[in-house]
């Protein structure tokens, strides 16, 4: 059987089907694609500056978009001179440090730091281990002085956020948590994947299977994992992720967060 060619090179082989799109890519265009969608969330959001210090924390509950998001960022950034600083939250094998640091440009970082979070994660609720993971980032790299720290957030992790303090009558952590700028303190949170679904993230695991290969997945236990299991069904059932909603997911979703102050 035949492999069908990438409908936007229209030369590599396929491997990938973005259903929302009805695209059939190869790796590069589907990497290419998604370093456009953060772009343009950065560029709309204003959401980095040139030789900015970046911290990208590699969070328990999403390694492999933690990681990737790592190696894109880095791509984006070497034209503009930025220092981009990894940090591990969780504990990374030997061969994923040595790859992440023969992929590393000269100004990149590994932060080496001991207190790793899975520990006290395993059942505790979604929002305390949020509210623990920005508070413990602040307190990690205050002394680093970041102009940003960027989350590996995609769109689908936004959209259950909101849904999920939504449906806790949270309203404040509805809207302050799916901003692209999230600014606590003295500190800026970016979301750069603001416009990436989960599932291109994930088919480029196959792009970067070589750093992503040893990578034992921490072991998350949520209390209330169920009810976000159920969001994100919900999310993937109504096709909020669709194509309809791509180019003004922003709109809508600042409609929903101005209504859901107003009730």
């Amino acid at each position: 059987m035949e492999v069908p060619k990438c409908t936007s090179c229209k030369r590599r082989q396929a491997f990938y089907y973005r259903r929302q799109s009805g695209e059939l890519l190869c790796k590069l265009c589907l990497e290419r694609s998604v370093i456009k969608q953060i772009k343009r969330a950065i560029g709309r959001f204003n959401l980095l500056q040139p030789r900015s210090t970046i911290i990208i924390p590699l969070i328990p509950d999403m390694p492999y978009e933690s990681l990737i998001t790592a190696v894109l960022i880095s791509i984006i950034e070497r034209k503009y001179l930025s220092k981009v600083m990894v940090l591990p939250l969780f504990k990374l094998p030997r061969r994923t440090l040595e790859i992440l640091k023969l992929r590393a440009k000269p100004t990149d970082v590994i932060v080496d730091y001991d207190g790793l979070m899975e520990p006290w994660i395993r059942g505790c609720s979604f929002s305390d281990y949020l509210d623990a993971l920005i508070r413990n980032l602040i307190q990690i790299t205050e002394e680093l002085n970041p102009n940003a720290i960027v989350l590996p957030t995609t769109r689908n992790d936004i959209l259950r956020i909101f849904l999920y303090f939504l449906t806790r009558g949270d309203k404040i952590k509805a809207s302050t948590y799916t901003k692209p700028l999230i600014k606590l303190d003295s500190a800026n949170f970016i979301q750069p994947l603001y416009y990436v679904i989960r599932t291109d993230v994930r088919a480029l695991i196959i792009k970067y299977r070589e750093l992503l290969n040893d990578l034992e997945v921490p072991n998350i236990e949520f209390s209330d994992l169920k009810a976000l299991r159920l969001i994100d069904e919900l999310i993937t059932r109504l096709g909020l992720e669709n194509s309809e909603l791509l180019y003004s997911f922003d709109k809508a979703l600042e409609f929903l967060r101005t209504a859901s102050l107003r009730i």
